[in-house]
């Protein structure tokens, strides 16, 4: 049987019964266990979906919706949300759906980020350490 190629050479990887698309993502889903454990982190939710742009029917062709799916929704300890999406490289399509959803949610903070040399960093190399 063939497998499919990975889209961008990932390594998918099963914690406790869930299938991540990467190792990285896997990863930060068990920092934030750990930081839920210590009270850091209040809630977190996999795969929130994001509506940027409602389905519609024009001169009887239907256009489905357009969704943002993040990896990580994320509620700190003092009801604080955020929206977490850890990316390896970003295509344009999800350039253009961050682009939307930026515009769209201005009162969530989305933060990409990747796992470099063992730390967390937001896609301008900055430490990131939520």
């Amino acid at each position: 049987m063939q497998h499919k190629p990975l889209k961008y050479k990932n390594k998918k990887t099963i914690v406790d019964d869930i299938k991540f698309d990467s190792q990285a993502e896997s990863l930060y889903y068990v920092r934030l266990k750990a930081q839920q454990k210590i009270g850091l982190v209040r809630h977190f939710t996999l795969q929130p979906k994001f509506i940027l742009q409602d389905g519609f029917k024009i001169r009887g062709e239907t256009v489905r919706q357009i969704s943002y799916i993040a990896d990580f929704l994320v509620t700190d300890n003092q009801g604080n949300q955020r929206v977490v999406d850890v990316k390896g490289f970003p295509s344009p399509m999800s350039k253009l759906k961050r682009a939307i959803f930026l515009n769209k949610y201005p009162e969530l903070p989305l933060y990409w980020i990747r796992l470099k040399n063992h730390a967390w960093e937001n896609m301008k190399g900055e430490i990131f350490d939520l």
